[in-house]
């Protein structure tokens, strides 16, 4: 029996039904507030790029090549095809407009928001415990990770499907039947298509089993709800076929992420444990308290013992309190073991990346922490009804601290620099966001301030694989010489290492030695089929050598791993005119302005093209357009060579 239904109840279910929609619309519009500077977040140069701008297939938008690989791909260590269609989605319909991105990721969190207050308000019966959960989950300052990083597009969606699973579910409860139940598997086989963190949530629907849906017969007292209760093995059993999904989802995410090499089998199991026992209790530190978060937690150098130590023991009495209060305070329990199974997947036992801990991780987790807290005011509410004014004014309090909190964090967020800089300040010994920062810097040409952030991550981690990086900044700094020498040193340990060759093509071009360039891009060519960059700088050097078949056969290579890459589509189109291949130049030439329409060379290429197919007055139409832009960017010469060679008035 839930003892806050009757409390809570109103009036009548027209009057309900009122306050349901107003408060669904007041969530929606505090977190329309508290994340409205997402609006002036660019993408960043962390796994912005892997997922989203430097990623041909998710560019491609809908074609039948990008469908079948979302479905087959483990790229980025992750089997999520859901993720990369909605990212598809959004460069199918916005093209690489980062706005767009944002709001896509911002709507899932509003939706997920929302299903969250009415799906608790279904299963509880209660609205205002419901409602503050909700709004925490909304709009507190641990949520920015997940919704202001493009690259997280994974968190929200997801959690549009643990909603959606939980909401399926409390139907089939109600209603029982087969294909309620095959509705929830299908949910949840979903959300494990946009992130596999949800392999917890059979079990997070076994405790809601608890409470607040009391069909454990095992825990309740009450004889006339015991009558309509199952026993607990009865229960498990009804869970096997969504716990099957689970495991099939678990040796997926393994089998993938082993063969990206993402896992960390270097860090001793003793070490992980330890640092999962610390990270639980510093989850609850950042939800309580969010302030100094930071994109990325290394991994400490050194772990005090008496840290984990002390977390150990927060932990057993949190949970033995919780235990002992299961009869009378039945949610606590549900909380708190809501928290700690959503957490399990990712709390670092199975080691997937550098971090030691993450914002996003708290995203489905903390929902448990804030149920604790909302009905235990409620409790306090319904005991000390003078009170309800003081418990009013501090629920708006903490809604406005949120909001604030949340504001502020998403300034970080406006681009690269600036996100890594905070992440350096409020964390101690970060050699990933040292060398982050440092290939963000040098993005700006700032190159002095790169290299001494690429030491420093050397400082910090020796070991780390910085040397390319090092080169490529060298050459930037025109220290060929250098660049060349540190890079000689790299394929002497990795003779497999297709970036150390494109940068070693990279300075011998740059010095003019051809031949050793081309020699350099063909072995990166050879060693990684999918280098977009070098077979695009082969061809460079195979057109100046009069090499135009090889030349062209670069350039369609390039476009196979960059299909965006409008230079490239230009210099293929100028590869088949030498050809005498008019149709497909255009073709090319079309492709590329529809990237850059601005390119004066592409529209003097198409002009030709079409002049030599025979449409002259379209032809005409693209050759004064080439000379415009020619003229625009400040370069006459063109101007005047687009003029001579068409001969047009």
């Amino acid at each position: 029996m839930n003892p806050l239904r009757k409390s809570d109840s109103l009036p009548d279910a027209a009057a309900r039904r009122w306050i349901i929609v107003i408060i669904s619309a007041g969530l929606a519009a505090l977190i329309l507030i508290a994340f409205e500077p997402v609006r002036h977040n660019s993408f960043i140069a962390f796994d912005d790029n892997s997922y989203i701008t430097a990623n041909p297939h998710v560019q491609s938008g809908f074609t039948v090549d990008s469908i079948v690989w979302a479905f087959t791909s483990g790229h980025s260590s992750n089997w999520h095809p859901l993720t990369w269609l909605s990212h598809m989605l959004d460069a199918q319909l916005f093209g690489m407009n980062p706005l767009w991105h944002h709001w896509h990721n911002l709507a899932l969190h509003l939706i997920a928001t929302i299903l969250l207050f009415l799906i608790l308000h279904k299963m509880t019966g209660a609205v205002w415990p419901c409602a503050f959960t909700a709004m925490v989950f909304g709009i507190h300052p641990l949520r920015v990770e997940s919704v202001a990083w493009a690259a997280e597009r994974k968190d929200v969606l997801s959690g549009v499907f643990w909603m959606l699973t939980l909401a399926a579910y409390y139907y089939y409860v109600k209603a029982g039947g087969v294909v309620r139940y095959l509705l929830v598997a299908l949910c949840l086989a979903l959300g494990l298509m946009a992130k596999p963190m949800l392999v917890s949530l059979p079990l997070i629907l076994l405790l809601l089993d608890f409470w607040p849906l009391g069909r454990v017969r095992e825990f309740i007292v009450d004889a006339d709800e015991k009558a309509n209760a199952m026993p607990l093995r009865k229960l498990i059993v009804e869970k096997i076929p969504l716990l099957l999904l689970v495991l099939i989802s678990c040796v997926v995410t393994y089998l993938v992420q082993r063969h990206g090499k993402s896992t960390s089998p270097d860090l001793a199991m003793v070490y992980r444990v330890l640092n999962a026992m610390n990270s639980c209790t510093a989850y609850l530190g950042k939800v309580v308290y969010p302030v100094d978060l930071a994109l990325l937690y290394p991994q400490p150098q050194h772990l005090p013992l008496w840290k984990p130590a002390a977390s150990a023991v927060i932990l057993v009495l949190i949970t033995a309190f919780v235990i002992m209060q299961r009869f009378r305070r039945p949610y606590l329990a549900a909380g708190w073991f809501w928290y700690l199974i959503a957490l399990a997947p990712v709390i670092g036992i199975v080691q997937v990346g550098a971090q030691s801990m993450a914002d996003r991780y708290t995203y489905l987790p903390a929902i448990g922490l804030s149920m604790m807290a909302a009905w235990g005011a409620a409790e306090l509410s319904a005991r000390w009804r003078r009170q309800q004014a003081i418990l009013s004014i501090l629920c708006a309090g903490i809604a406005l601290a949120m909001i604030m909190g949340t504001r502020a964090q998403l300034r970080y967020w406006t681009d690269s620099v600036t996100l890594f800089e905070h992440a350096l300040a409020v964390t101690e010994d970060n050699y990933p966001m040292h060398h982050s920062l440092g290939f963000a810097l040098a993005e700006q040409g700032r190159l002095d301030e790169a290299a001494k952030h690429f030491v420093q991550a050397l400082k910090i981690w020796p070991e780390a694989k910085l040397d390319v990086e090092l080169a490529n900044l060298m050459i930037k700094q025109k220290k060929y010489d250098d660049a060349l020498d540190l890079l000689r040193d790299v394929i002497k340990e990795e003779p497999d290492n297709s970036l150390a060759y494109y940068n070693m093509g990279i300075a011998y071009q740059l010095q003019e030695k051809f031949g050793a360039a081309a020699a350099a891009y063909e072995q990166a060519v050879r060693l990684d089929r999918n280098n977009a960059k070098a077979f695009n700088n082969l061809g460079v050097l195979k057109a100046q050598q009069g090499l135009i078949d090889e030349a062209a056969e670069c350039f369609r290579e390039c476009l196979r791993g960059a299909p965006y890459n409008a230079t490239a589509h230009r210099q293929l189109a100028s590869m088949l005119l030498m050809q005498g291949r008019n149709d497909e130049a255009a073709a090319q030439c079309r492709a590329a302005l529809k990237i850059n329409p601005r390119d004066a060379e592409a529209n003097f290429f198409l002009a030709y093209a079409l002049r030599m197919t025979g449409k002259p007055d379209e032809a005409a139409e693209y050759a004064r357009k080439a000379v415009e832009l020619a003229r625009a960017a400040g370069d006459d010469e063109l101007a005047r060579e687009f003029e001579q060679r068409m001969q047009f008035d």
